[in-house]
């Protein structure tokens, strides 16, 4: 066996023809339950501080009530300035994970189930990628997310 599970003679090296795409980046922010996503945003390129500032103003916030609380991972624009106050004027409290625990972070399964899905399709368009993020979502049932946080060890009764 050679490099990457490919064949090839001995003493000669493995190499693999591969489809690669070199293009556009996505970055998919997003906030879930134990019922299912709350709020996403697809930005075209990489995640900002403004970008993830815009999305807790603009799109969590008014979703989010009294005792909420929002668990997030050690990512440096998590804890950007007024990103817990904003949390706050909602009566919501932030929750930070320990260090390199993506184990303890549910939406890390949703990531990965919604990825697996838009993989299934050949297209890279902005437009078409948004649309299979809402089919992907549409597709999980519910009972997923509290499967996800059960895993995660969140308390789900």
């Amino acid at each position: 066996m050679g490099v990457s599970g490919h064949e090839s003679e001995k003493g000669q090296k493995a190499f693999c023809l591969r489809q690669f795409y070199k293009g556009r980046k996505m970055t998919l922010i997003g906030a879930m339950s134990m019922r299912g996503v709350v709020a996403k945003k697809a930005i075209q390129g990489s995640m900002k501080g403004k970008d993830f500032k815009e999305f807790i103003e603009k799109e969590l916030v008014e979703k989010l009530n009294p005792g909420d609380v929002v668990v997030m991972d050690n990512l440096n624009i998590h804890k950007m300035k007024g990103i817990e106050e904003l949390i706050a004027s909602a009566g919501a409290r932030v929750e930070y994970l320990p260090p390199y625990s993506p184990d303890f972070n549910p939406i890390e399964m949703l990531w990965s189930t919604i990825k697996s899905i838009i993989r299934l399709f050949p297209t890279r368009a902005m437009e078409a990628l948004e649309q299979l993020i809402e089919l992907a979502v549409m597709l999980i049932g519910t009972t997923a997310f509290k499967n996800w946080f059960t895993k995660c060890c969140y308390c789900t009764s």
